[in-house]
């Protein structure tokens, strides 16, 4: 059976519309879709691809920009850049969507492991604006290891606790793509060159970067996905027309007075 995992569309329509499509045409049906936050922030429709996550996906977890939007963070925890731009992004979001967003969960179970938008994290009890922003990134140092440690303590629970072959970890907010799994220390994978897959028939334990739909930050300007079976993961890439995105953001900049966001955000 398979699943596909998104995350960090920060309010593209153009690139969420595409991997969609891409996740149709895979055969993936949106009962076994996920995505894990950060649905808005920074692009120039928002409420569009709220609507579009409720009517397909299956299941959702917040990310720190929804809790943003919902919650209004007070201006320590970010930038006043990104402060206004929040504000400019909550006037377009219908009451529905806010109160929907508003009852997301950090973190939630599906068939082949636990999925959330920053560190999942078993049994911590902490705010949960900390929680969803604290990045896993693979990093050297006492730090990275701690992080790492944790992820996979979280995840052993998890799989001890459901004895249904929970092998994933699945998290966003890097946006970057990779993998890693934990034998006698932390390895991270090498998928394989043309397909992007990561194989794991010993069904070690592994944890998963998604990469980005609207806003990628590895050095591939095109949406990413992450496709889950039992027997390992693939990493997908997708074109979309990032010219109509930078557009539309142009435009609602023009006609509102307001620059969502930076200029530059969205390019090839």
């Amino acid at each position: 059976m398979k699943y596909a995992l998104i995350t960090d569309i920060h309010g593209n329509l153009e690139a969420l519309d595409a991997v969609l499509k891409e996740i149709e045409t895979a055969g993936i049906s949106p009962e076994h879709t996920g995505c894990l936050g950060d649905m808005v922030g920074y692009g120039p429709y928002p409420n569009e691809c709220v609507d579009k996550v409720r009517r397909r996906c299956g299941f959702v977890v917040h990310g720190n920009h929804e809790l943003s939007v919902v919650s209004g963070i007070p201006k320590a925890y970010i930038h006043s850049s990104l402060f206004e731009m929040m504000k400019w992004t909550k006037k377009r979001i219908t009451q529905e969507n806010l109160e929907w967003m508003a009852q997301l969960p950090a973190q939630t179970r599906f068939r082949y492991g636990i999925v959330a938008h920053g560190q999942p994290i078993y049994g911590d009890k902490i705010f949960d604006y900390e929680r969803v922003n604290n990045y896993v990134f693979i990093e050297e140092g006492k730090d990275a290891t701690f992080v790492m440690s944790r992820v996979f303590r979280n995840l052993k629970h998890h799989s001890k606790e459901t004895g249904n072959g929970s092998y994933l970890a699945a998290f966003g907010h890097t946006h970057e793509g990779w993998a890693m799994i934990e034998n006698d220390r932390f390895v991270r994978l090498e998928p394989d060159f043309k397909t992007r897959r990561y194989e794991n028939p010993d069904k070690a334990l592994m944890i998963a970067s998604v990469p980005s739909v609207g806003l990628p930050r590895d050095g591939d300007w095109r949406s990413g996905w992450l496709e889950v079976d039992a027997h390992g993961v693939t990493l997908h890439r997708t074109e979309y027309d990032v010219q109509a995105t930078i557009d539309a953001t142009i435009h609602e900049a023009v006609t509102d007075g307001v620059m969502p966001l930076q200029k530059g955000t969205f390019k090839r």
